[in-house]
């Protein structure tokens, strides 16, 4: 059975530089190295936006440590601050030790060469069959009760970008807890960590002001953390917002409240990945893997990515309990400043 939440197109380029050219990219969060085949493009420090701010950036961003600064500017949009670790004696998750409270978060972006496709996986700690771990850690992003910002996966061995403690706020990261409802326990288990890890070859409730704003892909064979009592209940489930009165063409209506389904894919022998909205086909030199219908949020909630929905979208099971969680609604175009 197909199972699609895959929201790519493919190039049909074939891989022509030599090996030695090819690499993949990647940030290992809250570590001033990357693992030791892999090799460092730039080390710096983590940042993004404030954690109250409504508006500007919702990813955070790993800072280079020897910036080209750019001219003074009047113009007040403050949007980029270095980030945090919120992370104490009774919020830490296993094996972070509370001293990092506080402190400034380093990063380093990564390159390893010969490679061609990187993957960070929620929910587990080791990588599938044919895919090779960089490193394991806890997912993390922004408190439920700010706004939302990326799920990252921070490593399980961080540290403080120097001995400094100040508290200046910024961009922050909090540890995330597993929920279920939406999310099916098992293979979940409620109120646990959420480990993750990076490898090379799963979204927060709707109503959630903070946590993470990209859906995720979860795995049906999670490895799951210890259990958590911190609340950032911040990882569900996710499901379909479509009615007969809401529906997209070609779309059934019976999809509505149901779980949504999803499949990583990797197609070997390519190099870029795209996804084009407002078309239906690919541009010249490009070949289609699926296409759909632009989703996201709905405007009244709470911000999340764009994602393109398989245009022959498919129930998870068919369970149907209206758990919510993470929601998935049609986008209708509005012309004005869009020509």
């Amino acid at each position: 059975m197909k199972q699609y939440l895959h929201t790519s197109r493919k190039a049909d380029c074939p891989v022509t530089p030599s090996q030695q050219d090819i690499g993949v990219t990647y940030v290992r969060w809250g570590k001033k190295m990357c693992p030791e085949n892999s090799d460092i493009v730039y080390t710096g420090q983590a940042g993004g936006n404030f954690y109250t701010n409504k508006g500007g950036g919702s990813n955070y961003l790993c800072l280079p440590s020897d910036p080209e600064n750019g001219k003074a500017y009047s113009y007040a949009n403050d949007g980029l601050y270095g980030a945090e670790y919120e992370i104490h004696s009774d919020t830490k998750p296993s094996g972070l030790p509370a001293s990092l409270g506080n402190k400034e978060v380093p990063c380093a972006m990564c390159r390893r060469k010969g490679k061609v496709s990187v993957l960070m996986i929620p929910g587990r700690k080791s990588c599938y069959k044919g895919w090779q771990y960089e490193y394991t850690g806890f997912l993390m992003s922004e408190h439920t009760t700010h706004n939302n910002k990326d799920f990252i996966c921070m490593d399980g061995k961080a540290e403080p970008l120097d001995s400094r403690s100040s508290n200046e706020n910024g961009a922050l990261f909090y540890p995330v807890r597993a929920k279920c409802g939406s999310m099916r326990c098992p293979p979940y288990k409620d109120n646990t960590e959420v480990l993750c890890t990076v490898c090379q070859a799963g979204g927060s409730y709707y109503n959630n002001k903070g946590g993470g704003s990209n859906y995720l892909c979860l795995p049906s064979d999670p490895e799951n953390g210890k259990a958590y009592s911190y609340v950032n209940e911040g990882l569900y489930g996710a499901e379909y917002e479509i009615h007969s009165d809401t529906k997209p063409s070609g779309l059934p209506a019976s999809l509505g409240h149901k779980e949504v389904p999803c499949t990583v894919c990797r197609r070997k022998g390519k190099v870029s990945v795209l996804m084009i909205p407002g078309r239906k086909s690919c541009y010249r030199g490009w070949q289609s893997e699926y296409n759909g219908f632009l989703m996201s949020e709905h405007k009244s909630h709470n911000n999340k990515y764009y994602i393109c929905m398989d245009g022959e979208a498919e129930p998870l099971d068919n369970r149907f309990s209206e758990e919510n969680g993470a929601l998935f609604y049609p986008v209708r175009a509005k012309c004005g400043s869009l020509r």
